[in-house]
């Protein structure tokens, strides 16, 4: 059981560093610095993570250009290894 927790907290530490280099991609497309490799890169850890952001970006209300799927994805990821670490003790 233990190891199946583990491959888990693996993958939620995975989607923790996919949300964070979106975060610092869109701060580079935002300070204007464009080109062919960060777009290729951008469209990649886009389309990983947007399964992720949908549904919490459909439950969370409209907030204009701000976008806090990101931090409430980093909240929902927190608490759930918190909860399978206290689960394991």
């Amino acid at each position: 059981m233990s190891s199946i927790v583990d491959i888990f907290l693996i993958l939620l530490d995975l989607v923790w560093y996919l949300l964070l280099a979106q975060v610092i991609l869109s701060w580079l497309t935002v300070f204007g610095i464009r080109n062919d490799l960060l777009r290729q890169i951008t469209l990649a850890v886009s389309l990983l993570t947007q399964p992720i952001l949908d549904p919490i970006r459909k439950a969370l209300p409209r907030t204009g250009s701000f976008d806090f799927s990101v931090l409430a994805a980093f909240i929902l990821i927190y608490i759930i290894r918190a909860g399978l670490q206290v689960a394991l003790r």
